[in-house]
Parts: C-alpha cells; structure tokens; sequence
C-alpha cells in the first residue's frame, strides 16, 4: 500500500492543510520518521499533536482516539 495512502487511513482530513504539506505527504516514505509535538496553546483542542516532518513539516495530527494512550506513554512512571 502507498505510504501517502496508509497516511490518509490514520491522519485522515487533509482540508485544512496548505498545498505543501499535501505535497509533502504525498512524497513520505516507508519507514520515514514523524515527530509529535503537543500544541497545548490550540484553542479548539489543548490536547493536540502536531504530526511534522523531519524536515518540519507540519503534516497533520495525531487522530483524538489516540491522544490519551500517547499522554500515558509520555508521564513520568515511579
């Protein structure tokens, strides 16, 4: 299956992103990596990830039905 393909499976929405993140997703590689960073100032959602490139590309975000299970992973565990 094509990355950009398996991309659109999980992230989903492109609309609200600007023609070059499209194009950037459409040229992801297999095995390429992603970062996650929390946009705690989002006013629709402080909770958000921001899903960039590591060559800063702001691609997307982490879909809702994640976000709890990637905040768990990120506490501190005593």
């Amino acid at each position: 299956m094509e990355v950009s393909k398996i991309y659109m499976r999980v992230v989903g929405n492109l609309r609200h992103l600007p023609r070059c993140a499209i194009e950037r997703i459409n040229q992801l590689e297999l095995g390429e990596k992603l970062w996650l960073a929390h946009e705690f100032q989002n006013p629709y959602d402080s909770q958000a990830l921001i899903l960039n490139t590591e060559d800063h590309y702001i691609i997307g975000y982490s879909p809702r039905y994640l976000l709890t299970e990637v905040f768990e992973l990120q506490r501190p565990k005593f």
